[in-house]
């Protein structure tokens, strides 16, 4: 009999999370395990990327908390081998629904942000509560995992968990036998222009910068010819263009909404940047090292450094320093790239071994082993 795999989180919304799902879904499938996306709702952008195999169960919930009672329910139902977590809320829910179910299967929780930044921010009361919520329940979960060494240094921190008892699994972030050059073709007027054309991939949510992003490429611009590409979707899409505006750039960026395949993308573009104010991981620096585009970053905790190698395979720049982020833009652009050493540095991150370090988690040395 064929094991089974449940990945349980919020829902298919685009996101960092949402997409190394589908990714890890993927490459279960292929090696013969039942794979179940269990979501506290059935909504998002990303429903049709979920791929054939994948079991979709529908919690029916409005909000995690009340998703308790049916996530118990199919616990105690159909029994997964194994359940992964994501996020602060959902894995408190899933340490206690376990309990109620009376199930035996395997239960890690991953922690993907860093707690801290989470709770300055002010996300939600129910999020600033998850270090409080993590001290009483951790200890019900078989595996606590982090994206990063740095993220599970933080939640040590944060929730007094010893931190030898969390273990790191990255992401998934580099798509297995990425070839750029048979990517799909996009299109755009910037790409036409005969100026470089910059990128950046995201929420339009406060925690990615995309503030300061703008205002350092009105001082790209006024030094030399450079395009803005910004694709995602979120509640900050309005003030960012109005302030895009008030900056005079409205010939120069171009918001591009929801695109199912950002590596197209990315694999046209001279120059990726990431601006955000923390991470947990940073996936899209990945992925755009992966297709051989040049990559500048914030050095926010937690994940570029580490992703970057301390910026040997990118620029660093501090977090909120828009004068420091178009020093880099500027010096990038004027650099040629080694596109085979930056794809090189991106499979240190695949899929395969990946999953590899999932299965092991939770099955121990027979993970290879589907049945």
């Amino acid at each position: 009999m064929k094991r089974r795999i449940a990945f349980h989180f919020f829902s298919l919304d685009q996101g960092g999370v949402e997409r190394m799902r589908i990714t890890l879904a993927h490459e279960l499938l292929a090696r013969g395990y039942d794979v179940d996306f269990v979501l506290v709702k059935k909504q998002g952008e990303l429903l049709p990327q979920v791929p054939k195999g994948v079991r979709i169960v529908d919690l029916g919930s409005r909000r995690t908390a009340t998703s308790l009672l049916p996530l118990a329910r199919y616990l105690k139902r159909e029994r997964p081998d194994a359940l992964f977590s994501s996020m602060g809320p959902q894995n408190v829910m899933a340490i206690i629904a376990r309990r109620l179910s009376g199930a035996k299967g395997w239960l890690g929780v991953m922690q993907h942000n860093a707690l801290t930044a989470e709770a300055k921010a002010g996300i939600s009361l129910q999020q600033a509560l998850v270090p409080l919520s993590y001290r009483i329940f951790l200890p019900g979960a078989d595996g606590v995992f982090a994206v990063s060494a740095g993220v599970a240094d933080d939640m040590a921190r944060a929730t007094g968990f010893e931190r030898t008892k969390i273990g790191v699994l990255y992401n998934p972030a580099c798509p297995e036998g990425m070839d750029p050059d048979a990517l799909p073709p996009v299109a755009h007027p910037f790409f036409e222009s005969g100026e470089p054309v910059v990128i950046g991939c995201g929420r339009l949510v406060a925690q990615k910068g995309w503030d300061t992003l703008l205002e350092a490429f009105a001082q790209v611009v006024a030094r030399r010819p450079a395009r803005l590409l910004i694709l995602g979707v979120g509640p900050e899409e309005a003030a960012l263009s109005a302030q895009a505006g008030q900056l005079r750039l409205r010939d120069h960026v171009a918001f591009m909404g929801f695109q199912s395949n950002p590596a197209a993308w990315m694999a046209r573009s001279d120059l990726f940047v990431m601006s955000s104010r923390y991470e947990g991981f940073g996936n899209v620096i990945v992925e755009a090292l992966a297709t051989g585009t040049a990559v500048v970053s914030t050095d926010c905790n937690y994940g570029p450094s580490e992703i970057l190698d301390g910026g040997r395979y990118g620029a660093l720049v501090p977090v909120g320093d828009a004068e420091r982020m178009a020093d880099a833009i500027v010096a990038a652009l004027g650099q040629p790239v080694d596109r085979q050493r930056l794809m090189a540095r991106a499979r240190e991150f695949s899929v395969a071994q990946v999953v590899d370090n999932y299965l092991r988690a939770a099955f121990g040395e027979d993970a290879r082993r589907a049945a």
